[in-house]
């Protein structure tokens, strides 16, 4: 698929601040905070220093993306999937019945950058001796009841790439425990390399480093050459979506034993904290305002929750599989979490169930700008707005009783 427009923030000048200025509090103030190469990393961190072992049951939500299940698999750990209510927090009567045996460790997310409620989480892992490993990969900032997202988890991972425009970086971050256990190697001059090239070269691809775009294309293209002589009849493989999501579960544990690099945590120091939050919330605003113009799809959240900044703007679709294979043909970097890990219980009262395939994520990140968000507003009116009468029901028993589901 060709980006119309980019799935993940983008280096521009308008990005860029010299001083470091946060808008608020985030994941990146809490106490202990140390840079991986990626999220599914940093969980991979948090499992070893529970002292996860081999056989030991882990509670995962039954909405997720692969890279949240590949680390506890890697060491061992037995994933058990809880089911999600309507509001994306968890099924707590199923938590306290499912830890009445022995559970080391509960993973929550902040899906879409939409805090949750992790309270009663936290409360039920005290009472229990249970690890609680609260994800915040898509939320950078946000409240909820007055907690600061990652500060009740013993441990908060996060993703730069998702927030920052840098092809690498997550973090592990505690407000409770010392990460002096983290142990990470520096990171390769070749990569530090590689990494500033590929920041450099995204960003001249879309354009958004005026004056320097066209010399930076001239080096591109030299390098592209260079590349395809010296990559001249290698079978590259198929190019599919699930293999693309398929490396995105792996996890390598020699790539996970190294810090985020230098160059992209540069970066991350020096882009516009504000802009970055502010921009985000417009244009996810921006994205509920054209829902109402849709008919065959509808936001999953009706507001934005105070102080949060979300990741991306969820949508309802009633027919998924068409609009999603539609958005994609007009570019637009839409996808969704339909690729869940073998043996997830396929139960019809678990909301997972229905946003794994109806739930599209499209993107609201700081780097789209106005013809970007025009694009997309007319890509949803394009393929939503003239749809079949939308499904009613909004409880999963009944999506499925009318075979939604």
């Amino acid at each position: 698929m060709n980006e119309s427009v980019p799935k993940l923030p983008v280096l521009s000048w308008q990005g860029i601040s010299l001083a470091h200025a946060p808008a608020r509090a985030s994941l990146l103030d809490l106490p202990a905070v140390r840079f991986t190469t990626s999220g599914r990393a940093a969980i991979w961190h948090a499992l070893r220093l529970i002292g996860l072992k081999p056989g030991d049951r882990v509670l995962m939500p039954s909405y997720h993306c692969m890279s949240m299940i590949a680390p506890v698999v890697l060491l061992g750990g037995e994933v058990e999937f809880y089911p999600i209510v309507a509001d994306g927090s968890a099924d707590m009567d199923y938590l306290r019945s499912a830890t009445r045996r022995p559970v080391r460790a509960i993973l929550a997310a902040h899906f879409f950058g939409l805090p949750r409620a992790m309270q009663p989480i936290r409360q039920l892992c005290d009472e229990r001796g249970i690890a609680f490993i609260e994800d915040c990969a898509h939320a950078l900032w946000g409240q909820h009841a007055g907690n600061t997202v990652g500060s009740l988890g013993d441990y908060a991972i996060g993703s730069m790439t998702k927030f920052f425009p840098v092809p690498e970086g997550g973090c592990i971050a505690s407000s409770r425990h010392s990460l002096e256990g983290v142990q990470l190697r520096s990171t390769p001059v070749r990569r530090e390399l590689k990494v500033l090239v590929d920041v450099l070269e995204r960003a001249t691809s879309f354009e958004r480093l005026p004056g320097v775009n066209g010399a930076l294309n001239v080096l591109w293209r030299i390098k592209a050459m260079l590349r395809g002589r010296s990559r001249r009849g290698v079978d590259e493989g198929p190019k599919d979506l699930l293999v693309a999501q398929a490396a995105l579960a792996d996890l390598d544990v020699e790539q996970a034993g190294i810090a985020m690099s230098r160059a992209a945590r540069g970066v991350v120091r020096h882009i516009r904290m504000d802009w970055t939050f502010e921009s985000r919330r417009a244009h996810f605003a921006r994205l509920l305002a054209c829902s109402g113009r849709l008919s065959g799809a509808r936001p999953l959240s009706p507001s934005i929750p105070d102080e949060a900044a979300p990741y991306v703007f969820p949508l309802l679709a009633d027919d998924p599989d068409r609009g999603f294979a539609a958005l994609r043909d007009l570019g637009i970097a839409v996808f969704r979490w339909d690729w869940r890990w073998p043996g997830t219980p396929d139960d019809t009262s678990d909301y997972g169930n229905v946003w794994a395939h109806h739930v599209l994520q499209l993107p609201c990140h700081q780097d789209l700008s106005t013809h970007d968000m025009d694009y997309i507003e007319r890509a949803l009116v394009q393929v939503f707005g003239r749809s079949v009468e939308p499904v009613g029901p909004t409880t999963t028993r009944e999506l499925s009783a009318k075979g939604v589901i």
